[in-house]
């Protein structure tokens, strides 16, 4: 039987445990990670290599250009030197062109009468025979062993002055052929070679300025051209003076590197 006035004892529960603490590890700077400063020891080093080879690339250039320099000093040298040997033939520098054929009469002073004819005929016969001669010594410039190893305008102007001044002396020496027949014909004959020999020497006188020109700013671009002092051409020579734009009176030839220190 059971007995009465007693109760069953109820177990105790546990007391509940404490939390147990959390270790929470403190985030690195960034300039502790390990992969931060792997990546700036990584830029660093590209960075010095990158200066390094700019350095050496730099260097390269300047040799480079100096090296340009050199061979385009040497071959307009020489360019000039045979040109004007040619050209001493027919005229002389001026401190604003050309002087040629100065001692050619003019179609005007034929015309009316400013000279005579034996002193035109003995004039034109010279300027025939001195316009030939310059054509020929331009033309025997050989361009084919001065132009290898330059810059291509270099060369150009180089090829393309020798070529215009020598087309144009051809040109003088067809106009001195027309005064001197326009000499020795009279009335309408006399009128109309006189007329073409004015036509002939304005194209004369434009492609030569021209080529003048060129000739003269390439050698003023690497300093090897110095003015003369006398004054202009006389009313015979060519105008022309070299187009300004640079130190020196030359305007720049686009694509090319000036002469370096």
């Amino acid at each position: 039987m059971a007995i009465k006035g007693k109760k069953r004892t109820k177990g105790r529960r546990p007391k509940a445990a404490a939390p147990k603490p959390v270790v929470v590890t403190p985030k690195q700077p960034l300039v502790g990670r390990r992969w931060f400063q792997i990546t700036v020891v990584a830029v660093l080093v590209a960075g010095v290599a990158l200066g390094i080879g700019y350095g050496f690339g730099h260097q390269a250039t300047l040799d480079a250009i100096r090296a340009d320099d050199v061979v385009a000093t040497k071959a307009l040298g020489t360019y000039k030197k045979e040109a004007d040997g040619a050209l001493a033939n027919v005229g002389y520098p001026t401190t604003d062109g050309f002087g040629i054929l100065t001692e050619l009469p003019t179609p005007d002073a034929i015309r009316t009468g400013g000279v005579s004819d034996r002193e035109a005929t003995g004039a034109a016969k010279a300027a025939v025979k001195a316009t030939k001669a310059a054509n020929q010594g331009l033309l025997a410039v050989d361009v084919d062993k001065l132009v290898p190893g330059l810059q291509p305008t270099i060369a150009d102007h180089i090829v393309g002055s020798r070529d215009e001044m020598a087309a144009s002396l051809e040109m003088y020496r067809q106009y001195a052929i027309l005064l001197k027949e326009a000499v020795g014909s009279s009335g309408a004959d006399r009128a109309f070679l006189l007329g073409a020999a004015e036509r002939l020497k304005g194209s004369a006188n434009a492609v030569f300025s021209r080529g003048y020109n060129r000739f003269i700013s390439i050698l003023r671009l690497y300093d090897l051209y110095t003015a003369p002092q006398q004054p202009g051409a006389p009313a015979g020579g060519v105008p022309g003076g070299v187009p300004g734009g640079v130190p020196g009176g030359t305007a720049p030839i686009p694509g090319t590197v000036p002469a370096g220190p």
